[in-house]
């Protein structure tokens, strides 16, 4: 998710309603969240028939936070980096 720079309570309420909402979400054994000035990265691991299940449930996860009450002004899903391919790191 991208959007405008927040203050740091500010992120930390967004980090919390990411991880209040991924408890609703079927299939989610790990959530790992990463963020910085103007971005807020996932690493999801969930139970999936297939990874364009996976993509849908994620980005329903990023748009049930964005939507919910005091969900900030501004923000949006940004695309998703290409597939992790094993051979490194992901950026997070």
């Amino acid at each position: 998710m991208t959007g405008p720079e927040l203050d740091p309570d500010e992120t930390a309420g967004v980090v919390h309603r990411i991880r209040a909402r991924a408890e609703d979400v079927a299939g989610v054994e790990h959530l790992r969240v990463h963020s910085g000035p103007g971005e807020i990265a996932l690493a999801v691991f969930l139970l999936a028939d297939d990874a364009p299940h996976a993509r849908r449930t994620v980005r329903e996860l990023c748009r049930r936070v964005l939507d919910g009450t005091g969900a900030p002004a501004r923000w949006f899903l940004s695309s998703p980096p290409a597939a992790h391919d094993g051979g490194s790191p992901p950026p997070w």
